[in-house]
């Protein structure tokens, strides 16, 4: 309790910290550098904002929870929440599988939709499922920020110290191809061309990693 106490606060209020952290996820020379490097069509270039928007709030409280700084987390929830209340056209309604498409999170997301919106889901033929932006944004939130914690134990265990940075780019950057790219490993690409691809999303993982821990520890002391 007086660890608690007396713990360092943070060194801006979350409306602050959550406007650096769109800055960051919305920079249009980063991202633009990147939709020419993958050569994104329109439907993943939607999903490339929907995805690196949601790694940009949920990565803070990811990176408290796994350094057992958890007397912050009100301070990035507080922030997380801002980030979502930007989002633009939260109340219209959506395809589902426009925006998610991993089996993983069609798994999850009915149970998950049921407890926390009340909302009952079917798994067959989730991906025409219609929902609110906003509530979609939210669940999937949820789901992947659970699984950021999850790739950064399974890094700490497996990694020592000095390579932990990289494989956790690395590992973050598959999770990102996975949710913006159906064709992930598609047959009609060389092993060359998937190989070159997977780098470019580690470099891009890597990227949003840098600039988040920038603003993260400005914030935190």
């Amino acid at each position: 309790m007086f660890k608690n106490l007396f713990a360092p606060k943070p060194r801006m209020t979350p409306q602050e910290f959550a406007s650096k952290l769109v800055s960051t996820c919305f920079d249009p020379d980063m991202n633009g550098d990147f939709y020419d490097l993958l050569k994104l069509t329109v439907p993943q270039r939607k999903r490339y904002i929907f995805s690196t928007f949601l790694f940009t709030a949920t990565l803070p409280s990811s990176m408290a929870a796994s350094s057992g700084k958890r007397n912050l987390l009100p301070f990035t929830a507080s922030a997380y929440g801002q980030m979502l209340s930007v989002w633009k056209d939260k109340d219209s309604f959506v395809r589902l599988g426009d925006w998610v498409i991993t089996d993983g999170e069609y798994m999850r997301l009915p149970e998950i939709l049921e407890k926390m919106f009340q909302q009952r889901v079917s798994i067959k033929g989730i991906e025409n499922h219609k929902i609110q932006l906003g509530t979609l944004l939210q669940a999937v939130g949820f789901i992947r920020h659970d699984q950021q914690i999850e790739d950064v134990n399974e890094i700490v265990k497996s990694c020592p110290p000095s390579e932990e940075r990289e494989k956790l780019c690395m590992k973050y950057g598959t999770r990102l191809q996975s949710y913006i790219c159906e064709d992930m490993l598609c047959s009609e690409r060389s092993r060359e061309e998937i190989l070159s691809r997977a780098m470019i999303f580690t470099s891009l993982a890597g990227a949003y990693c840098k600039r988040i821990s920038k603003v993260y520890f400005s914030a935190i002391p």
